[in-house]
């Protein structure tokens, strides 16, 4: 989840996380839970978006 932010906000047209997902898709006998993805991983990704000026705070 957290490379998935992470790669978003440094290129925001980037295809990892549909080829990560595609990966796990086609290896369905490979567990999740010790890579480390919790059990709603699916839907968690799809509530991640990269951070914009527009919907981020500026400190001052």
């Amino acid at each position: 989840m957290m490379l998935t932010y992470l790669t978003r906000q440094i290129s925001p047209d980037t295809r990892w996380p549909a080829r990560i997902q595609q990966l796990l898709d086609e290896y369905p006998d490979i567990p999740h839970k010790p890579m480390g993805f919790p059990n709603d991983w699916q839907a968690r990704l799809e509530q991640l978006e990269p951070v914009t000026v527009s919907n981020t705070q500026q400190g001052g």
